[in-house]
């Protein structure tokens, strides 16, 4: 982890590196909370 208390990878990284589109979406749990779902997929040669 860097100073900055991030993991060093973030979603541009994630395309750059996989070649692929992030897919995304919110699932609402209630007028105040959603839940952020997140998929990449990595192709394995």
């Amino acid at each position: 982890m860097s100073e900055k208390s991030g993991a060093g990878l973030g979603f541009i990284d994630i395309v750059k590196k996989t070649g692929n589109n992030i897919e995304y979406y919110f699932e609402k749990i209630n007028d105040n909370s959603s839940f952020f779902i997140q998929k990449s997929i990595i192709n394995r040669d």
